[in-house]
């Protein structure tokens, strides 16, 4: 999304800070911004950067 182009090719420069997930992947959403070090063992970039938000209406596919 930060690098998203609008109108004319200029830069919209978005920053999103929220999360959505269907509850069948509120655990794992947790997991993704909460852990300090994912799968793999690397530091992980993604903590602390949304709010998580479970959104029951949502399904997988």
């Amino acid at each position: 999304m930060t690098t998203m182009r609008g109108h004319r090719g200029r830069k919209l420069n978005l920053k999103p800070k929220l999360l959505i997930v269907p509850g069948t992947l509120e655990e794992t959403g947790l997991e993704l911004l909460n852990a300090e070090r994912n799968a793999a063992g690397a530091t992980n970039v993604w903590k602390g950067t949304a709010t998580l938000h479970v959104e029951n209406r949502l399904t997988l596919i």
